[in-house]
């Protein structure tokens, strides 16, 4: 009876640590869904203002290429708009290849998938069968179920599982450190061809004004 009943204690632990660590992954994987988003917008995002923003500084160094400002800093506006234009091609290389958004749609579809299986646990949280099988049956079931989502998908990173299973200061240091790590450079992106784009139509419209 003793060996039973430690065997149900046992199997009861199991069951609630598999149910845990199904968790813990299911919100990493939806973590990382929303950061390969991120990327997808960001990564469109930045392209179109750096490509915009090359466009507008090219167009007025022609139009006003006998502006004394255009003409004293000729050689590096052509420096900038050259070496920004091999970085926007280098740039759409590499988002190309990483397919942001299939690996967004890929981590979706593997959380959805532990989701469910997560709800399919229910029977053995409450101490039922189901089906005329016992409990032991149904739990190899959902672990080999659990092994085979993870084994036929992608797996998140580890900062999507610090990130989401953290709370607190702790949660908020795993952010800034994805921030840092993955998105800053974006923004310097944003930052850069904005300084550019504002430095010449500026420097542009001085010269302009006091003619």
């Amino acid at each position: 009876m003793s060996v039973k009943f430690f065997k149900g204690v046992k199997l009861k632990s199991q069951i609630e640590d598999l149910y845990r660590r199904t968790g813990f992954t299911k919100e990493s994987c939806f973590h990382a869904s929303r950061r390969m988003k991120k990327h997808d917008n960001l990564s469109l995002m930045a392209m179109t203002t750096l490509s915009f923003g090359l466009i507008i500084v090219s167009m007025m160094s022609q139009v006003y290429e006998d502006n004394v400002f255009i003409v004293r800093h000729n050689r590096f506006i052509g420096f900038s708009i050259t070496s920004m234009s091999v970085f926007a091609l280098a740039f759409s290389v590499l988002v190309h290849k990483s397919g942001f958004g299939v690996r967004a749609e890929g981590y979706r579809k593997q959380a959805m998938a532990i989701s469910d299986l997560r709800i399919s646990f229910r029977p053995l949280l409450e101490n039922e069968s189901g089906d005329g099988r016992s409990r032991e049956e149904i739990y190899s079931e959902k672990s080999e179920g659990y092994a085979k989502i993870l084994n036929g998908n992608i797996v998140h990173d580890q900062i999507d599982y610090l990130v989401s299973s953290t709370q607190g200061v702790e949660k908020r240091y795993y952010s800034l450190k994805l921030f840092l790590s993955e998105f800053f450079w974006y923004w310097m992106v944003f930052i850069l061809i904005f300084l550019l784009v504002v430095w010449v139509f500026s420097g542009v419209y001085h010269e302009e004004m006091s003619r």
